[in-house]
């Protein structure tokens, strides 16, 4: 009965331990994506400038702003507002899954502890038994 309850016991650990290595790794990598969406903002803002534009080039000029280049930074502000609500996400379940991997771990060490104690009162026990005159 107790192997079951310790085998039961293992892949839920190990479980929790690839639930935090998931959270970790999916952390890592969005902060990552965040920090490229950020750092690309202003060099894209900074190639859609263009020369000052003459009263000469006013006329000829239709559109000052290509369509295309107008929704870049719109797309880059979601690709950054998203990876930075996946990283805060990742980062709490990689704390959560940590704080319930050092609770799990304590409780385990205070039942191992009971039953060592309880194994020593049963051993004094005996020894008192063998010990009594028949």
């Amino acid at each position: 009965m107790r192997r079951e309850q310790a085998m039961e016991t293992k892949p839920k650990a190990s479980a929790i331990r690839i639930k935090r290595k998931v959270f970790g790794w999916i952390f890592f990598i969005s902060i990552l994506v965040f920090a490229v969406s950020i750092i690309s903002v202003p060099q894209f803002q900074m190639s859609r400038r263009q020369a000052p534009v003459t009263t000469e080039d006013k006329s000829a000029q239709t559109d000052p702003q290509p369509t295309a280049q107008v929704s870049g930074p719109n797309t880059t502000i979601i690709v950054s507002v998203i990876s930075l609500l996946t990283s805060i996400t990742s980062l709490l379940g990689f704390f959560s899954t940590t704080l319930l991997a050092w609770r799990k771990e304590k409780r385990e060490t205070i039942t191992a502890e009971l039953e060592i104690r309880k194994k020593e009162l049963e051993l004094e026990k005996l020894r008192a038994e063998l010990a009594k005159p028949k």
